[in-house]
């Protein structure tokens, strides 16, 4: 025996469908999956159209985009030489753990898919995130986090765009 091996054995019996006793697991049952289990099948399971732009995987940041609410208010009274509020690219921050912990009162800068240039016009969000995302993504081994460091490492346009509808 191997130390630390963890060996798992399965065994399956076919029959010409004249047996009528199930057995898995040393217990009768009335059938068992093709996953070797006696519960719901789940390898039969199909994904519900009704279901289908209700929820998301979310975003992925990778990096401290995160704004505390007293930074962002300074941040977001900013003019811009683009003429657009910065709440354009900055966002109240919640996920599982605002709603299960004390909310901390974050926001998020999220340029989406903008350019480098485009970001930019936003300077004061553009150079909080060149200050703190910046020196960490310059040398990522991720292409897309090095290349274009002021984007979130996912941003998820689906669930961006569900949200504005």
């Amino acid at each position: 025996m191997l130390d630390g091996a963890n060996v798992h054995v399965s065994m399956v019996g076919f029959d010409d469908g004249s047996e009528h006793m199930r057995v898995l697991d040393g217990r009768k049952v009335p059938s068992i999956n093709s996953n070797l289990t006696a519960t719901a099948d789940v390898t039969a399971v199909r994904q519900l159209k009704t279901n289908k732009g209700v929820a998301f995987i979310g975003t992925t940041k990778k990096a401290p985009f995160d704004v505390p609410t007293e930074v962002a208010a300074a941040l977001l009274l900013q003019a811009n030489p683009n003429g657009s509020p910065s709440s354009d690219v900055m966002f109240p921050y919640a996920n599982g753990m605002t709603i299960t912990r004390r909310d901390e009162g974050l926001w998020i800068v999220d340029f989406e898919e903008r350019s480098m240039q485009e970001g930019a016009c936003y300077e004061a969000p553009f150079e909080h995130v060149r200050k703190q995302v910046y020196p960490l993504r310059k040398f990522h081994r991720e292409p897309r986090q090095q290349q274009k460091w002021w984007l979130l490492a996912r941003s998820c346009p689906d669930m961006q765009a569900a949200i504005r509808a």
